[in-house]
């Protein structure tokens, strides 16, 4: 690479760092917009107010649910039943809600 093309290259990354700057500059500070936190004593509380109530989640316990796909392969072939394999990527399994 000659000098004139390494000159170029130097120059061009500078450029990309200075207009890409204000970009990470606004990571640094984005805790700013988070809701203050939860004080120690408080905590207690409010883990109570969220915590599911017993039976409130029925359904999750009601499914035998697998864990992994061999799991759910191996119970398949041992009770001669087909898969439901549910998969959602980053978006909601029926649809934006």
């Amino acid at each position: 690479m000659s000098i004139t093309n390494l000159r170029l290259v130097v120059v061009m990354a500078f450029a990309i760092a200075f207009v890409l700057q204000p970009l990470f500059r606004s990571e640094l500070h984005a805790d700013e917009d988070l809701p203050p936190l939860i004080a120690r004593e408080d905590f207690d509380r409010h883990f109570v107010a969220i915590k599911p109530y017993p039976g409130e989640w029925r359904w999750r316990e009601d499914i035998p649910w697998a864990g992994t796909i061999h799991e759910a392969r191996a119970r398949a072939a041992k009770e001669n039943k087909p898969i439901l394999a549910w998969q959602s990527i980053n978006s909601p399994p029926l649809g934006s809600t």
